[in-house]
């Protein structure tokens, strides 16, 4: 009777034995079945669950997809680049202008926000006209005296842009993440803007001005780098391709007829655009 009741009870014991093991699901897909001994703040120390005086192992939570504990409790791990608790106190807002646009006429000014790990949106305000006014070409007034015949722009555009980040890394393990705004990133964005200047024409064989209304657009995407200093200043530096277009006839203007300030054509009326730009910023709360 009671060898049957030995048998009877071993199978029971058995099962609630295997079931009181617990299990660490990894992300790359593996199960360990584990006793778990530490779970501390960046890792779980275990030993295996075949093995209960063997060794003692440490796994990174970043390689942990969720754990299962003996008693049916579950803990899930969010990654430590995409929580959004490890970003509390990071300005997630900036203002920024063109450090060498007006060199070229032009000042954009634009204002980003952070959206969360690895996106944020841009808004860019331009003023053409702002900064050097262009010299078309020189012309002799008399011998040895000649002036300067400018384009004299003045116009606007704006740009809306969506930017895909590379996710932040950390500056050393476990120390502090890079900022939520520095880092790699693609940024499709649309461009559309106006302006009027002096074009560049001939008239019976003889270099003259002309005033012009043209408007333009493009939709590029733009490849860049933004650090990050001390949480309130950062640097910008990007180059973009894309698809660009006006209402400028080529067979009728020369030298600036596909100079439309933030976007450069390059061929015919509809073509190829190119810009590139060096932004410095303030970042706000």
């Amino acid at each position: 009777m009671k060898k049957a009741l030995i048998l009877l009870i071993l199978p029971v014991l058995f099962a609630l034995s295997a079931s009181a093991q617990d299990k660490i699901y990894k992300k790359k897909g593996a199960i360990l079945k584990v006793k778990i001994l530490e779970v501390g703040l960046d890792e779980v120390k275990y030993r295996l669950f075949d093995d209960p005086n063997g060794p003692i192992y440490v796994i990174d939570k970043e390689q942990i997809l969720k754990v299962e504990m003996e008693d049916g409790k579950t803990e899930t791990y969010q990654s430590a680049l995409t929580d959004l608790n490890n970003y509390t106190d990071h300005r997630k807002h900036a203002l920024k202008v063109g450090f060498l646009a007006p060199l070229n006429g032009y000042l954009p000014i634009t204002y980003e926000r952070n959206l969360g790990v690895g996106k944020a949106v841009e808004f860019t305000l331009g003023i053409i006209g702002a900064g050097k006014n262009q010299v078309l070409y020189t012309e002799q007034i008399v011998s040895g005296e000649y002036k300067e015949i400018k384009r004299d722009q003045l116009g606007f555009h704006v740009a809306a842009g969506y930017k895909f980040n590379k996710l932040p890394t950390y500056f050393n393990r476990g120390v502090r993440m890079s900022h939520i705004m520095q880092g790699f990133y693609v940024r499709p964005t649309l461009n559309l803007g106006y302006y009027t200047d002096n074009g560049y024409t001939y008239k019976n064989n003889m270099p003259a001005t002309e005033k012009r209304n043209v408007t333009f657009g493009a939709l590029t995407i733009d490849i860049g780098q933004q650090w990050v200093f001390s949480n309130r200043f950062l640097l910008d530096l990007y180059v973009g391709f894309g698809y660009a277009f006006d209402n400028v006839n080529q067979d009728e203007w020369y030298d600036f007829a596909q100079d439309h300030f933030p976007i450069k054509v390059i061929g015919e009326t509809d073509g190829l655009g190119v810009c590139s730009g060096f932004k410095v910023g303030w970042l706000i709360k």
